[in-house]
């Protein structure tokens, strides 16, 4: 072969050609692209590495020729890509487009002349095959459209019938034509096809209906159960939806805190209630355990009567414990004096421990506190309702339910309230009056000092005995308690006080014994002492702690010396194994009543009884 020479034009089949400046990119190369070397190429920029190679410049000597049969041309028509016509499947011939090429003249040898032709035969032999397959393959699409002319035209008679049935039962109204009874006038193979399949539409309409019929049930008992399982969600939300969340009034269902209405049956009204930061009285202290949550509210109306409920939460029921130990402790001794302390209870049916002191503030208002106390798991409520006067306890018990109702659970909630008398808690040592045991002679003056000593109490005159020398005890003190920062306490010199002598001996009839010869003595003072007079007041009787049994008397002694009248109360009382010994020296303005007297008689006793 020949390269061919750049300037030369190449045949249509040979396929496009780039030129230098053709490029099929965006960008342009740096270098002309050409689509073979020529001769005119310019020669490369760079040194080969290889020696250049040999090639021809010149056609060789002897060339061979090869003519294409004329029959190879002349039985080969020409296709065309052009749509056959309306049902035909083959493509149509179009006259093939003469060879411009001119055959190269050559010898022709005798063996390729017979070569020639026996291929001519060959190709004139398939092209007969071909041309036979076509026919037979034509006609058997014409029977195929012949056969299925014939099934509308059938169905078309079918559909006619059952027109004509179908008006004599319409009132002989006859149908419209059928669109297979239309197709098969027209004639048209395509067009009856057509109409037949027009006319099986509603046939495969019909079946779907059917199963569309028939996969309904299904449906519905699904939908069925997926409502009903709707149903039970939202009934499950609804019933474990907050009351709040329902539209009743979300404070009054969470508040813990007793309410303006809740409190009316302890005073009359209006009632007003706000927060504070305010404590029951005597609980200024505090405790050593921390509450995690607190809330405060006070209550009071216009004729002087308050309620005042704290309610503190702590980390568990043992922090809780002892939170309400370190109040009822507060309580019983009320140790920053704002009130003196009257009486205890111990309250059943409101949590799970509960407990009451009634208690007369100290200052001029002279109210009446009664403090209840409940703890409840670990949560400790504080009711302090202060009243001009005293309000049963029952009644501050049934008005707490209200707000404990809210706050418990299980069987910390209110039931079956019931209330007992008990003892205030002890003080610290435990078995001696407090300062919170003796009333003040003037509201909002004075308080109690406490000292303690060994007895040098001398007594009155009346007791028979040295009181400082009691034989067979097994322990033996005294406490003297002085009402300081009140002028009327003191008179010249004299200070109004207490004594309390305390005697504990191993026995309880050892006790006895002791009280017995006191008691005698005091009693019959006026026929040893001329200038005494005896007057016995009243019995003093009670409970003490462990439910010991208190009894004892008191008296009020005169002695009138020098024209002098000098008055001292006495008193003695037993519990258990324990005698205690009281003495006061009432002065001009300062004394307390019989009755008071015998009150603190009676707390002297319960406080001996707590004694370790």
């Amino acid at each position: 072969p020949v390269l061919p020479s750049s300037e030369a034009a190449l045949p249509a089949s040979a396929g496009r050609r780039f030129s230098a400046n053709d490029s099929p990119y965006d960008v342009e190369w740096a270098a002309p692209r050409r689509s073979a070397a020529s001769v005119s190429s310019p020669p490369p920029a760079y040194e080969p590495l290889l020696p250049p190679v040999s090639r021809p410049t010149q056609p060789p000597e002897v060339t061979v020729s090869y003519q294409p049969s004329a029959s190879r041309f002349a039985d080969s028509p020409a296709y065309s890509m052009a749509a056959p016509a309306l049902g035909s499947h083959a493509l149509t011939p179009e006259p093939a487009t003469p060879d411009t090429t001119e055959a190269v003249e050559a010898p022709v040898d005798k063996v390729a002349a017979k070569e020639a032709a026996a291929e001519a035969k060959a190709d004139a032999k398939r092209a007969k095959e071909e041309a036979k397959a076509d026919a037979r393959a034509a006609k058997a699409d014409a029977k195929a459209e012949a056969l299925a002319a014939k099934q509308a035209d059938k169905e078309a008679k079918k559909a006619e019938k059952e027109a004509k049935k179908a008006a004599k039962k319409n009132g002989g109204t006859p149908a419209a034509a059928s669109q297979p009874d239309i197709a098969a006038r027209l004639g048209t193979p395509e067009l009856a096809a057509a109409a037949t399949q027009t006319a099986a539409a509603p046939a495969k309409a019909e079946a779907s209906e059917k199963s569309g019929r028939s996969i309904r049930p299904a449906f519905l008992v699904m939908a069925g159960v997926v409502v009903i399982l709707l149903l039970v969600v939202v009934a499950v939300v609804v019933v474990l939806k907050p009351t709040s969340s329902l539209g009743s009034p979300g404070p009054a269902a969470v508040d813990p805190v007793l309410t303006d209405s809740e409190v009316a049956v302890l005073g009359a009204g209006p009632w007003t209630s706000a927060p504070t930061t305010e404590t029951a009285i005597c609980l200024s202290g505090g405790t050593t355990v921390k509450a995690d949550r607190s809330v405060a509210r006070l209550l009071s109306n216009t004729t002087g009567s308050s309620v005042l409920q704290s309610v503190d939460s702590y980390t568990d029921a043992d922090t809780a414990t002892e939170a309400y130990s370190q109040r009822l402790t507060q309580l019983g001794t009320c140790a920053d004096d704002a009130a003196t302390v009257q009486s205890a209870s111990t309250v059943s049916g409101l949590g799970d421990t509960s407990d009451a002191v009634t208690l007369k503030a100290r200052d001029k208002t002279g109210a009446t506190h009664t403090v209840l106390l409940v703890r409840s798991d670990r949560t400790v409520n504080i009711f302090d309702v202060a009243t001009p006067e005293a309000i049963p306890l029952t009644a501050l018990a049934a008005t707490s339910t209200a707000s404990l109702n809210r706050q418990c659970a299980g069987t910390t909630c209110p039931s079956a309230i019931s209330v007992e008398a008990s003892v205030p808690a002890a003080g610290d040592p435990a078995g001696w009056l407090v300062p919170a045991d003796l009333p003040l002679i003037t509201p909002g003056l004075g308080k109690w000092v406490t000292t303690d000593f060994q007895v040098k109490s001398r007594g009155s005159g009346c007791e028979g005995i040295d009181l400082a020398k009691v034989s067979n005890t097994t322990s033996s003190g005294q406490r003297t308690l002085i009402l300081a920062d009140d002028p009327a306490a003191v008179d010249g010199s004299v200070s109004f006080g207490t004594d309390q002598v305390n005697y504990e001996f191993s026995s309880a009839k050892a006790a006895q014994d002791l009280a017995a010869t006191l008691t005698k003595n005091i009693n019959n003072c006026a026929s040893r002492q001329l200038t005494a007079t005896v007057d016995g007041t009243d019995k003093v009787t009670g409970t003490g702690a462990d439910a010991a049994a208190i009894s004892g008397q008191t008296w009020t002694v005169t002695h009138k010396i020098s024209g002098k009248t000098l008055t001292l109360r006495l008193a003695v009382v037993t519990s258990g194994n324990r005698v205690t010994y009281l003495l006061a020296n009432p002065l001009k303005n300062a004394n307390v009543s019989d009755s008071e007297w015998t009150a603190i008689a009676l707390r002297a006793g319960q406080r001996a009884s707590q004694a370790p």
